[in-house]
């Protein structure tokens, strides 16, 4: 059904057509039964969604991982994703059911429904459309450019598009998600919580470990940085709100639906620990040390075998919350003016956030999730340390 050509292969918008957007048969027999018209269906329908998925995957990696984008050009990419059908016709079991249920009208593309979309409406649509529309917006949104976070960062972080996004999607994790990460250095930021470790490699070059600290010290009392504090703050209050779920043996069930979601709520930490982090003034548990990627996982026992008494669930989970609601009673503005000293009182963060990244964290198998437990570990017994960056 599907060509066996690699998709990294692809390098222009037609390629992609060619492997996975809708396949027209142009010598179909002219007498054609309702059973085959269904498979035709099927066969575009599913590409066009591979289409979709693969645009996605695309958007997403490149918003949390902050790497390279497709070298298909985006512009006529964008014009060949569609809005996927109404899923009670996607789920037809059979010819007959998909007659009854098919529209005599097509699907749109994205770019042409862009005017209709309603914000409430998204929010209960069904999540690959609305991933779909979401990244479609993401794609739009003007080129991080001034990683300097000078004054005129300011212009472009009111850009109109950066504001219609945030009004449509005010409600969904996922847009602030992309937001909180849209408005920071986000290699910085790890190579710095990581000490010298990002993404599973170690920065060998002191000057580009510094050059990173330096650059992290600019943003943090900047804009751009209060911007990604307020979106992390959504972020991580949206994830506690969530109603607690015990499993049948008493076990405190993750809230995670996505794969993904632990980084989006691990990253959201180190925001909220970078934003506060001049102003912060922790009680030490412990001494300060250097995070070695090789022995992760026995630092993670390490610090789960600590002598301090852990606090409980709920009272991290309150402080967190308490930080957080605070942290968003202040407009953008006001999270770079005020001297309010919650800003400073990331410790119940941090360990919430650990917390529920331990969850996830089923037999060590995830690299990167054990590493964002040891990370957010290590933060809390190096909390005296007050020059990271």
């Amino acid at each position: 059904m599907f060509s066996d050509q690699s998709p990294g292969d692809t390098s222009s918008a037609d390629d992609l057509l060619d492997r996975f957007g809708p396949q027209f048969d142009t010598q179909a027999s002219k007498i054609s039964s309702p059973s085959s018209e269904w498979y035709k269906w099927i066969n575009n329908e599913a590409r066009q969604r591979l289409l979709g998925g693969c645009f996605i995957f695309d958007i997403h990696q490149s918003m949390y991982h902050q790497q390279s984008r497709a070298r298909a050009p985006r512009a006529e990419l964008s014009s060949l994703l569609r809005k996927p059908c109404p899923e009670n016709l996607w789920v037809a079991s059979n010819p007959s059911e998909w007659q009854a249920q098919r529209s005599d009208s097509n699907p749109q593309p994205i770019h042409l429904i862009e005017q209709d979309i309603d914000s409430q409406a998204m929010c209960s649509t069904w999540s690959f459309n609305q991933t779909l529309v979401i990244c479609w917006f993401v794609s739009r949104l003007p080129p991080q450019e001034d990683f300097t976070y000078s004054n005129e960062y300011l212009s472009q972080a009111l850009h109109p598009d950066i504001e219609n996004f945030v009004d449509l999607f005010s409600a969904i994790p996922l847009a602030h998600s992309y937001m909180a990460m849209y408005h920071t250095p986000l290699r910085s930021l790890l190579a710095v919580a990581g000490d010298t470790w990002i993404f599973a490699q170690k920065i060998s070059s002191p000057s580009a470990f510094h050059a990173a600290q330096l650059q992290l010290k600019t943003w943090s009392s900047s804009f751009a940085a209060a911007q990604a504090a307020h979106h992390a703050c959504q972020i991580i209050f949206q994830a506690l709100s969530s109603p607690t779920v015990f499993s049948s043996d008493g076990i405190m069930v993750s809230p995670v639906c996505c794969m993904s979601d632990y980084w989006s709520l691990y990253v959201s930490a180190l925001i909220c620990w970078s934003f506060g982090h001049r102003y912060q003034d922790l009680p030490t548990n412990g001494t300060s040390g250097t995070l070695t990627h090789s022995n992760s996982s026995t630092q993670l026992r390490a610090v789960d075998t600590d002598d301090t008494p852990p606090p409980t669930t709920s009272d991290i989970r309150i402080k967190a919350l308490t930080f957080v609601k605070e942290m968003l009673q202040l407009s953008t503005e006001e999270l770079i003016t005020s001297k309010a000293r919650m800003k400073r009182e990331t410790a119940g963060i941090i360990d919430t956030v650990r917390q529920q990244l331990e969850l996830e964290n089923v037999g060590n198998k995830c690299g990167l999730l054990v590493d964002s437990i040891v990370v957010l570990g290590k933060l809390r017994k190096t909390a005296s340390k007050t020059h990271w960056f």
